[in-house]
This record gives C-alpha cells, structure tokens and sequence, in this order.
C-alpha cells in the first residue's frame, strides 16, 4: 500500500475491464465514421443527379442546332451505376412516340458514373426526357411523377423525385 492507502498496482480484472471499454468505444467510432462516409457519397451522388437534371433541362428548353440538326429535347438514361445525357431527335418533335435517342457520344462529357458502393437501387422512368419549346416532361412510361433511388448497402437510400412540371423533391 501507498501512503493514500491503495494498492501499488492494479489488478489483472481492472486492467481487462479498461481495455474492453476502450474496444467498445473504438468499435462504435469506427462504425459511425464508416456510415458517415457512405451517407456523405451518397448525398454527393444525390445533388449531382439534381444538378444534372437542371442542366439537361436547360439544354433542351435552350437548345440550339448541332451540325444543322435540331434536337426536340435532351433526356437521362439510367443504368445501375451510371447515367448520360442523350439527345432527342425525330422527324416531326410534337409527335412524343417518335423520338430516337442519341448515343451518349453525341452530348461529349456528359456521362456520370457512380462513386462505389452508391448504385441506383429503384427507378419508375427510363429515359427521363425534357422537349422544347413549350417545357415538357416525359416519362417512360407515362406517369405524373418519377423517381430515381439511390443507396448504398440496404440501410441507406435517397430518392429523387421529378414531376411532370420539371420539380424536383429529394427525400
């Protein structure tokens, strides 16, 4: 004993108990820095696609000839992992069931592929199309609304809705 009156040493039990406190507490840091990084690729993802979207609607309600072609309109074509812009093209742009979409080669520059692990879990419209010169937007197939579903793993997930008016509502 010291002159406090305690034990010049700790027991073997202490030391286990402090070191098992300390891993617990590592454990949990490590989890939530681990979930925050995925909730903060996933936001980025997610305010992307938002910004995209905008752009590819600016483009078709702006649009000009390219190479003396005029396009009706631009759209997004979605896989799991990736989406381009394309070009809307027909012989006659008021007739929505004839469009032919570009390859994604024709908009240069213009093709997002996602950051791992975020994927496109769910999506109600593919293409999402935008047509001039009155703003419209089209789905396929026809809906008042679509939404695109991002996530990563099975916990975490945002949706980007988009409605026929060309708003768009994250949640």
């Amino acid at each position: 004993m010291n002159q406090f009156g305690y034990a010049k040493s700790q027991t073997m039990i202490e030391m286990l108990v402090v070191l098992g406190v300390f891993t617990i507490l590592t454990s949990m840091v490590l989890g939530f820095s681990r979930t925050g990084e995925a909730q903060g690729k996933l936001s980025r993802q997610v305010d992307l696609l938002v910004t995209d979207i905008r752009r590819t609607q600016e483009n078709a309600y702006f649009s000009r000839a390219i190479g003396g072609i005029m396009p009706c309109g631009y759209g997004l074509l979605f896989s799991t992992s990736s989406y381009a812009m394309q070009k809307l093209t027909a012989a006659d742009c008021s007739q929505q069931n004839t469009f032919t979409f570009s390859n994604a080669d024709d908009v240069p520059n213009f093709k997002r592929t996602f950051t791992a692990p975020v994927r496109i879990s769910a999506m109600s419209s593919n293409p999402i199309a935008f047509v001039h010169p009155v703003p419209a937007v089209i789905f396929y197939p026809d809906a008042q609304e679509a939404y695109v579903t991002f996530s990563v793993g099975s916990e975490i997930s945002r949706t980007v809705i988009i409605n026929k008016f060309g708003g768009i509502q994250i949640q």
